[in-house]
């Protein structure tokens, strides 16, 4: 495993002193982000650059971790659009 992976990710708190491991999340590749969220691979690099989204980088490839993609499309999609009148909930 790359030191630098690790050293992205902290330990959890031991409980009771017990030793603990390192839970590394599931990664998502930077192609697979961009499918996920319907976008290109430039508008994915574009985003990780201006702080948009956090991504974690092996060995020069780029990842996302599947919390920071729920994350960023929790905070940037827009409540479902309804007509006037419609007072569902």
């Amino acid at each position: 495993m790359s030191n630098r992976l690790v050293r992205n990710f902290t330990k959890p708190s031991a409980p009771s002193g017990k030793a603990t491991r390192l839970q590394v999340p599931t990664l998502v590749t930077l192609k697979a982000a961009a499918v996920i969220l319907s976008v290109s691979d430039v508008t994915m690099r574009r985003r990780v650059r201006n702080g948009s989204i956090s991504a974690v980088r092996v060995e020069g490839r780029i990842y996302f971790e599947r919390e920071a993609l729920q994350l960023f499309v929790a905070e940037h999609s827009e409540p479902q659009w309804r007509p006037p009148g419609d007072d569902r909930s």
